[in-house]
């Protein structure tokens, strides 16, 4: 496992990377995500804790103080890193390159193959950042919520054709607790005549699921399916204001939701080999 790293920038900048500590750490990575986010809620707040019990959360420090945080994981030889938070007065000082870098170190020595993140398709610093650094440009991921008209609906729901497995064409992946890994047929998985996706509650937000559309031609069946279940087996949950317990992503294309779903944000997949 690796431990504690030592890494010289330009500016004879010297910074300690390690895994954070929840009593020294916790309430400075809570002051960073509000100055990274002071005009809303960082979705890293509510999830923080359980990154640390995965021993997933990591910090870097430039002598006493906290300068960054990121989780970085692996899984089925899949790294993951996300919720970088790099403190306004150390951006642009190869703060985020030491992190990026040290995610990819973290995956190489535990036998991963490849590191994976999503990026706002806004966040064009980032974008540009990661380019620089080898990562490529994947699918476009949209994250939808069920349309407000489709919330006050009083449809009837619709039951899926079969939860057995059958064969979805092509490369698929899918979405679990908004990281995303290659989907391998063992995944929860519901079928309409036509649409077929997973839904996952979320390792992390009590409460809530993931629904990811894998391949849809038109999406009313799985909409209504979607709006039965949210309103009689999933509790309505808040989560960086999106008031509901069931978040919907997707590649596919966003005509195929403009009916019954919200757009709520878009994100470049990125990934790089290890």
């Amino acid at each position: 496992m690796l431990g504690r790293l030592y890494l010289e920038y330009p500016m004879f900048l010297i910074v300690e990377i390690r895994r954070a500590k929840k009593h020294t750490d916790r309430e400075s990575i809570i002051k960073l995500c509000d100055l990274t986010y002071p005009q809303k809620d960082d979705y890293v707040k509510d999830v923080w804790d359980k990154w640390f019990s995965n021993g997933e959360a990591y910090v870097i420090y430039k002598d006493t103080h906290l300068v960054c945080t990121f989780n970085v994981s692996v899984w089925n030889r899949q790294g993951w890193i996300e919720g970088i938070r790099v403190h306004p007065d150390f951006r642009r000082r190869g703060i985020g390159t030491a992190a990026l870098g040290y995610a990819e170190e973290f995956v190489r020595h535990n036998n991963g193959k490849i590191l994976r993140s999503l990026i706002d398709v806004t966040n064009t610093p980032s974008l540009m950042h990661a380019e620089k650094r080898g990562w490529n440009k994947k699918e476009i991921w949209g994250w939808y919520l069920l349309a407000p008209k489709m919330l006050m609906a009083k449809e009837q729901s619709m039951q899926p054709l079969q939860t057995s497995k059958r064969d979805i064409h092509d490369k698929k992946m899918y979405v679990d607790s908004w990281r995303i890994y290659d989907f391998d047929g063992k995944q929860n998985t519901i079928f309409f005549k036509e649409s077929a996706a997973t839904i996952i509650p979320s390792k992390y937000f009590s409460g809530m699921h993931l629904v990811t559309v894998l391949e849809a031609s038109n999406l009313d069946d799985l909409a209504r399916y979607i709006h039965g279940i949210s309103t009689s087996k999933i509790p309505m949950k808040k989560m960086c204001g999106w008031s509901t317990g069931i978040h919907i992503a997707s590649p596919l294309s966003p005509k195929l939701f403009e009916d019954h779903f919200e757009k709520i944000s878009s994100y470049h997949l990125m990934e790089k080999s290890i």
